[in-house]
This record gives C-alpha cells, structure tokens and sequence, in this order.
C-alpha cells in the first residue's frame, strides 16, 4: 500500500487496488472485497504517516516515499 501511496495513487484508489480488485480477480466479489451486509469481513486498523522511507519490490528496486501506511 506504501509504494502505490508513493508510485501517486490516492488512498481511495490504493484501498481499492488492495481490497475490491483481487476479490473480483480471484472470483469472490461476491462475498470479498467490501464491507457490506452479508458478506465476510477481515478488517485492519490503517494510519497514514509522514515520514521518509524507501521501500522495495520484488525486484530490489527502490522508491523513496513521504507517506507509509502502517497498522495501528
């Protein structure tokens, strides 16, 4: 979540691209994805803080960011 902060994705976009979109890759957007009625829920507690971190991908490459999301 940190790197797509970084990468210029907004919040609503990254929580999306974290929650929603693999429920509905994955074929489960019917029951995943969403805090809705009905549906199962798996719930974390997220701040955004400012700051200066690098983070990594897989591939070892860097990025220096100004926000992280971190667990509260």
């Amino acid at each position: 979540m940190t790197r797509f902060l970084g990468l210029g994705f907004t919040l609503e976009q990254v929580v999306t691209m974290c929650t929603a979109n693999p429920a509905k890759a994955i074929g489960a957007a019917d029951r995943l994805g969403s805090l809705t009625v009905g549906r199962q829920a798996d719930i974390s507690v997220l701040q955004v803080h400012e700051g200066d971190w690098v983070v990594y991908d897989v591939l070892g490459t860097s990025l220096r960011v100004q926000q992280a999301v971190v667990r509260c």
